[in-house]
């Protein structure tokens, strides 16, 4: 009898192991993710907002850009404000070289930098872990910094480990009713076999900690 691998079990559904069956309910959500918002009233309303590369801490650099992309487009959803990522070489047009020698540009010289781009925040980030393989796992934290006083707005930050229980339920609750209007042959089950849909899964899971 030929064995039906993961990724086949995957694509044919519930009809792949006794024909018709009836959908599990979905499970509801977890708190995977943490949050903090200030309480204080605001001097400028926060309208446009600078995205730094974000601090890579896992040895993978690419993937680290890549999150950062995810986190943006997740906070675009939710159009809270105008996002401007930018890039480091951008940044040394801005900042002077000297900035860079420690490796790490220094928040204020960021804070220095939005002003420039007439922005009213900056939204730090930095990836604290990564496995882009079987079970995957990404834990991040951001950061909303108001760039007239330096002082924090809001962060957020989680650890997302598809090897436990809490995030695969999560993942499928955010599958069933997040994406629900998107359609799907491969089913939830692909957001914990991707690593690039599973980084948005986390990211829309921050980015709804957004007051």
């Amino acid at each position: 009898m030929r064995r039906l691998g993961l990724a086949a079990l995957v694509a044919a559904g519930p009809f792949a192991v006794g024909g018709c069956k009836t959908p599990d309910p979905t499970p509801a959500p977890r708190d995977v993710a943490a949050s903090w918002s200030s309480s204080r009233p605001t001097r400028l309303p926060v309208r446009r907002v600078l995205v730094p590369p974000f601090q890579d801490l896992t040895g993978h650099p690419g993937e680290v850009a890549r999150i950062r992309d995810s986190m943006v487009d997740a906070l675009a959803r939710r159009g809270r404000f105008e996002l401007v990522p930018v890039q480091a070489h951008e940044l040394r047009d801005e900042i002077p070289a000297s900035v860079f020698e420690a490796g790490a540009v220094p928040r204020r010289a960021l804070l220095a930098a939005a002003r420039r781009y007439r922005a009213d925040a900056v939204l730090f980030g930095a990836v604290t872990r990564y496995r882009p393989y079987e079970p995957l796992l990404v834990a991040l934290q951001v950061e909303l910094v108001t760039a007239d006083d330096g002082r924090s707005d809001w962060s957020a930050s989680g650890t997302f480990d598809a090897a436990t229980q809490d995030v695969v339920a999560d993942v499928r609750n955010y599958h069933d009713v997040t994406l629900a209007a998107t359609s799907s042959l491969e089913g939830w089950r692909l957001l914990l076999l991707s690593p690039s849909r599973f980084v948005d899964y986390a990211c829309a899971r921050l980015a709804e900690k957004l007051p």
